[in-house]
Formats: structure tokens, sequence, C-alpha cells
């Protein structure tokens, strides 16, 4: 089921529905952007993928997609033990041979949540498929 056709860039997404979801973390941070620039936005983490989401001022539960993955696209997680609050998620896109990273900027014990949570899901992915997912930690040096 290839569910990323219902999701289209820019879309509007509502927030209250995902937060009422088992199984996703729903968290507000700050992503970085391109010269250091932190953006403000909602991390949608599932089972299933990854929503990064632009908060829209004058509708509290709406948020505009800025970013959507399916976890079977994401090939590592980085959490540097050194900065708590740091995370880095590197997938892999059909658009592009190089893989893309985000980095985000996320409450220490909501990034734990979610690094569960996205290792629960690439279990639950390998057991399935017996391949594929997450990258292991010796793996993880690859890239630029």
């Amino acid at each position: 089921s290839d569910a990323s056709g219902e999701f289209e860039l820019d879309s509007l997404i509502n927030l209250k529905h995902w937060r009422e979801k088992p199984h996703t973390v729903v968290a507000s941070c700050k992503r970085l952007g391109p010269n250091g620039v932190c953006l403000t936005r909602y991390l949608v983490v599932s089972k299933s993928h990854v929503m990064d989401l632009e908060l829209i001022a004058a509708k509290p539960n709406v948020a505009k997609l800025k970013s959507y993955h399916a976890l079977d696209d994401l090939q590592s997680v980085k959490v540097p033990p050194e900065d708590p609050e740091m995370m880095t998620l590197i997938f892999s896109t059909k658009d592009s041979p190089k893989p893309r990273g985000y980095v985000y900027l996320i409450q220490s014990e909501i990034r734990a949540e979610c690094v569960l949570l996205l290792a629960s899901a690439a279990q639950e992915t390998r057991v399935e498929r017996a391949g594929g997912g997450l990258a292991s930690e010796e793996e993880g040096g690859r890239g630029g």
C-alpha cells in the first residue's frame, strides 16, 4: 500500500487526528534548515511514516506538510550521545541517488520515544521482509 499518494506537500494535516492515533508520536521540535536557520516544526512519527509539518498560526490543530517519508525508506537514525536533543533521520529518495538527511532538535524524552518507535517499526518490517530496515551503527558511517 503506497500511502504517499494521499500526502501531497503543502497539504493540510489535522494534528488532533494524529495525536489520537496509537503508536504515533506528535512532537513540537526545531528543524535545522540551510545556513543554520532553525525552523519550528511538528514531527509526526508513526509505524509507517514520518511527516514534517509547519504550524499554521491561525489554526491551532492544523499544520502544513513539508516532508513525508515512508519508514521503508529510512536508512538510519543518528542520535549523538553528547547532544541528547539532536536527532538526524536519513532517508533514501526515489528522485535522487543521494540520501536526504533531516536534523531535528527535540526534547530528549520525546527523542527517546521516537527512537523506540522507529526501532520497533523497523523490527516488524525486518521480520516481515527478513532484510533491509535500519542500518546498524557500524554501517551508519557511510555518506557525506
